[in-house]
C-alpha cells in the first residue's frame, strides 16, 4: 500500500509542551513555544503530511467547550497520538498515560538527553535539536508511523497489560505483599550509578571554558551576519525593480543557509555547556552554605568573582541578540524566500538568550554567599595591584 494511503482519514492528535508567545524572548515559556513551533513545522507535519493525515494540536482546537474535555476526547479517540516527552512536562506525562490505556497508535518522540528516565525504556524516536537532528527526527517519526499505520508495531507494556483485564492472582498478592515488608538490606548503599560530586565539577570546569568560546563565536558569527546584510541593503538600495530586488533577495537567502545552521549548532551547544556550568555552580554555592563554618578559600572565590563578572558581559551581549532577533523577525515580511532563514534565526537567538539569563543569575546566587560583600568587591589598592602585576 502507498504511504499516502495508510493514513488516509485518520486523525492524529499531538502531544507536547506548548508554552507561551505572549512571554518575553528568552524566558522558558517562550523558549516552550519556540520549540514547539520549531517541532510543529519541521517534524511533525511533514512526517504526517507523508501519510496522508493533518495532525492536530491541543492549543490550536477552535470548537466552543472545555478544552481539557476536548484534549481528553482526542487522547480516547484518534487514530495516533504522538507525544514530544522532552522536559518531561507534568502535562504531557499525565496525558501519556491516559493515551497508553488506548489499545491504539501512540509514538514518543523527545530530544536526547532530555526524556524522563521512566519512559526511556520505551521505543522513543530521539533527536538533537539542530537543523540535521530535526530532519533526522521527522524521517524516523516518518518510519515510526510506517511500521505501526502498517499494523507491525507492538503495543507497550502498559497498554496490554490495562487491556487484558485480567484479575491479580492472590498468589501474586501475596508474593508482593511478603517482599513490601522485607526489611531493606543495611549493607546495599543507595547507588543510582549516577555522576559523583567530583564528575559534575570536572564537567562544570570544562564546560566553563568552552560556554565562554561559544559565547565569542556567536557573536563573531552576528558580525559575519551583519556585514551580509549591510551589503544587500546597498544592493537591494540600488536596484529599481522589484524583479532585481527579488533576485538578490534568493541570494542572500541561499547565503544564509550555512550561517543559520551554525547559529543552530552554536546556540544549541552553548545552551548545553551552560547548564553544565549552572549544575557546578549551584552544587559548589550549595556545599559552602550548608556548613557555615567551613572557610572558602580564596581560589574558590576568584572563581567565584569571574562568575560574577560574566553578568554584564552577557547582559550587553544580549543586547545584541534582541536587536538580532527583531532583525531575523523582519526579514520573514521580506520574502516567502527568508522565511525559513528567518525562524531558524529566532530559534537560535532565543536559545542563546535563554542561556544568557541563566549565566546572569549566577552573579545573584553567589552575591548570597555569606562574606561576599569582602570577596566580590575588591579594594581600589588590590585593583591597583593587580593592574600592576599584569603589566610586569
Amino acid at each position: 500500500m502507498d504511504d499516502s494511503e495508510l493514513g488516509t482519514g485518520k486523525s492524529c492528535f499531538i502531544v507536547g509542551p506548548i508554552g507561551d508567545r505572549l512571554e518575553p524572548a528568552g524566558t522558558p515559556g517562550r523558549m516552550r513555544y519556540e520549540n514547539a513551533t520549531q517541532m510543529w513545522e519541521n517534524v511533525f507535519q511533514p512526517a504526517c503530511a507523508k501519510f496522508g493525515m493533518t495532525p492536530i494540536r491541543a492549543d490550536k482546537i477552535s470548537e466552543t467547550g472545555e478544552i481539557p474535555e476536548q484534549i481528553f476526547t482526542f487522547l480516547r479517540d484518534a487514530d495516533v497520538v504522538i507525544a514530544d516527552l522532552t522536559g518531561g512536562n507534568a502535562n504531557v506525562m499525565y496525558e501519556l498515560g491516559l493515551r497508553h490505556t488506548r489499545d491504539k497508535i501512540t509514538i514518543q518522540i523527545g530530544e536526547h538527553e532530555n526524556l524522563p528516565f521512566d519512559v526511556n525504556t520505551i521505543r522513543t524516536v530521539k533527536f538533537k535539536r539542530t537543523e540535521a537532528g530535526l530532519i533526522d527526527a521527522r524521517d524516523s517519526l516518518i518510519e515510526a508511523l510506517r511500521t505501526a499505520l502498517s499494523g507491525e508495531g507492538k503495543l507497550v507494556t502498559a497498554t496490554r497489560v490495562w487491556n487484558e483485564m485480567e484479575a491479580l492472582e492472590p498468589s501474586v498478592v501475596e508474593h508482593a505483599t511478603a517482599l513490601s515488608n522485607t526489611p531493606d538490606d543495611p549493607s546495599d548503599p543507595d547507588d543510582d550509578d549516577g555522576p559523583g560530586t567530583v564528575d559534575l565539577l570536572a564537567a562544570g570546569e570544562v564546560a566553563a571554558e568552552r560556554m565562554v568560546e561559544l559565547l565569542e563565536d556567536f557573536t563573531g558569527l552576528m558580525n559575519g551576519l551583519g556585514e551580509v546584510a549591510n551589503l544587500l541593503g546597498s544592493e537591494v538600495e540600488n536596484t529599481t525593480s522589484f524583479a532585481g530586488r527579488l533576485t538578490l533577495i534568493r541570494k542572500y537567502a541561499d547565503s544564509l543557509k550555512e550561517p543559520a545552521s551554525q547559529f543552530d549548532l552554536t546556540s544549541a551547544e552553548y545552551v548545553e555547556r551552560v547548564n553544565e556550568v549552572d549544575v557546578m555552580v549551584r552544587l559548589i554555592i550549595s556545599m559552602a552554605l550548608e556548613d557555615e563554618d567551613q572557610t572558602i578559600e580564596e581560589d574558590s572565590w576568584s572563581y567565584f568573582r569571574t562568575l560574577w563578572g560574566l553578568r554584564p558581559v552577557v547582559e550587553e551581549a544580549s543586547v545584541g541578540i534582541t536587536g538580532a532577533l527583531q532583525a531575523a523577525k523582519d526579514l520573514r515580511h521580506l520574502s516567502n524566500q527568508l522565511r525559513p532563514a528567518s525562524k531558524s534565526l529566532v530559534h537560535s537567538f532565543n536559545t542563546m538568550l535563554s542561556g544568557n539569563q541563566t549565566v546572569a543569575s549566577w552573579a545573584e546566587i553567589i552575591e548570597e554567599i555569606p562574606g561576599s560583600e569582602d570577596h566580590l568587591y575588591l579594594p581600589d589598592e588590590e585593583e591597583e595591584e593587580s593592574s600592576a602585576g599584569d603589566g610586569d
